[in-house]
């Protein structure tokens, strides 16, 4: 997707140019944590969250995930899920 942005054209003023950019997609959390729940995963997924600090900071911090998060995919992988797909769309 194409985008505007401005920058410096070098002679103090701003030029508009178009940059590509790539759009995220995101999944509520509360989404997620109800498929996970559905599938019987959910308390595997707070025993492989807790294990990491980290993860578990950037989960209780999100209201959202994306659907590429590599972190995210690690966890449903390491709990068994191995076609993400099914849970992150």
């Amino acid at each position: 997707m194409k985008k505007t942005a401005y920058q410096s054209d070098g002679n103090g003023g701003v030029i508009a140019v178009e940059i590509e950019v790539d759009e995220k997609t995101f999944i509520s959390k509360l989404v997620l944590t109800d498929r996970l729940i559905a599938l019987g995963k959910l308390s595997d997924a707070l025993n492989a969250l807790n294990s990491d600090t980290v993860k578990k900071a950037r989960w209780d911090a999100s209201t959202e995930i994306a659907i590429d998060d590599a972190d995210v995919i690690a966890v449903l992988t390491a709990i068994g899920i191995t076609n993400t797909s099914t849970i992150l769309y």
